[in-house]
């Protein structure tokens, strides 16, 4: 309840990834919040792991750029990814798939199970045919 209101009272960049409830907060000497003292944030995938080998591939290439594991139902950018770590997602995804994916995927379709089903038909096509120079471009929108 409350991250939904912090959706809708701040920018989405300020609304925090984690929140943590305490008793009390720890304080230095002088009064003020000893920040090396607050609890580490779980940051750990919270939903349903992938279900098949697309969503556990492009599960793994998130973690590879973010450096945490998600869900298959996990928001990229819920999740603390941003958009330089999208045009990396994109790269990996052309890299791992063989098949041509624009950033513009990782905006549109924001999650690995999203993401996947988009990808689903690129990679598999006749893979004679797939990643060629003459392929159009994977993008959120479809072709």
């Amino acid at each position: 309840q409350l991250r939904d209101t912090l959706h809708h009272t701040l920018p989405r960049h300020l609304v925090p990834h984690a929140i943590i409830a305490l008793p009390h907060f720890p304080l230095t000497r002088n009064g003020k919040i000893d920040r090396n003292a607050l609890p580490a944030p779980d940051l750990s995938a919270r939903g349903e792991p992938p279900r098949d080998d697309l969503e556990r591939r492009v599960a793994q290439v998130w973690a590879d750029v973010i450096g945490r594991t998600p869900g298959r139902d996990d928001n990229f950018f819920a999740f603390g990814g941003h958009s330089m770590q999208a045009t990396m997602i994109a790269a990996r995804l052309r890299e791992t798939l063989g098949v041509p994916v624009s950033a513009a995927i990782v905006f549109e379709a924001q999650t690995v199970a999203a993401m996947a089903d988009r990808l689903r038909p690129e990679v598999t096509a006749d893979p004679s045919t797939a990643g060629g120079e003459d392929d159009p471009v994977v993008t959120g929108a479809g072709q």
